[in-house]
């Protein structure tokens, strides 16, 4: 009980730092910004198609974005996920381009706090566990889009949500953590197709342990163990081939 206590306060420690560095950056001023510096214009891209999402109640696989021209304004780049749940909640809470914002932010920092509990327990470390994640987060870049309309941030904490339940799986052995693990690195691929480096990683890895590393397996366990990395980019392929 003294053990629980004791890392629910490093993780409170954790969200406190997260929480200043973020004030540090002015994340509490950027929140009630419109798209403005840097990309600007894909930033409006973004916004226009959960704006049409909110306006239009389009089909999911439908988005569109504001247009002027002789056509339809249907386009798609990343698997819409973000924009439609946007659309839904302004539709809850009236239109607020500080949801969408803060949308972005969460997801990015859910993933710093899967890395940083998975740093944790690897490096049985707390004090190095919370310099490693918060120095991530001193990447201008991540610090930028973290706070924006654009997905590519959103997709890598996503991306970092997938990492840790890897790696719980490969802890615990339990096949549960591999399903919500892959779950999420479909999402983030999804989104953005370079979020899938890790899992790429993550899949020659796996590949390598079944021609070269005996675990007591037969070959065709071995086979099977990779139909869920296999339907995951099957799943990803379709959905780009549609969005061509």
């Amino acid at each position: 009980m003294h053990n629980f206590f004791i890392r629910k306060k490093i993780d409170i420690l954790f969200i406190i730092l997260l929480l200043g560095v973020s004030f540090l950056y002015g994340y509490h001023k950027i929140l009630g910004y419109r798209p403005y510096s840097i990309h600007q214009w894909r930033q409006a891209d973004c916004l226009s198609l959960t704006m049409n999402y909110y306006m239009e109640n389009r089909n999911f696989f439908e988005p569109a974005v504001h247009w002027s021209g002789t056509k339809e304004g249907r386009t798609v780049s990343e698997f819409p996920i973000i924009y439609f749940s946007v659309a839904k909640l302004w539709k809850l809470f009236g239109y607020h381009e500080f949801i969408y914002r803060l949308v972005d932010t969460l997801l990015v920092f859910l993933g710093l706090f899967c890395l940083f509990r998975f740093t944790r327990e690897f490096l049985a470390d707390s004090f190095w566990s919370i310099i490693v994640t918060l120095y991530l987060f001193t990447s201008p870049i991540l610090a930028y889009y973290s706070c924006n309309f654009t997905a590519d941030a959103p997709a890598f904490g996503i991306a970092l949500i997938a990492c840790y339940f890897y790696c719980k799986h490969l802890s615990k052995n339990k096949n549960k953590f591999l399903y919500i693990s892959l779950t999420f690195f479909l999402l983030a691929g999804l989104i953005k197709i370079t979020s899938l480096i890790i899992f790429v990683a993550l899949l020659i890895i796996h590949i390598y342990k079944i021609l070269f590393i005996k675990e007591g397996k037969t070959v065709y366990n071995k086979i099977l163990s990779l139909i869920p990395y296999l339907l995951l980019m099957l799943i990803t392929a379709s959905w780009y081939k549609y969005a061509i």
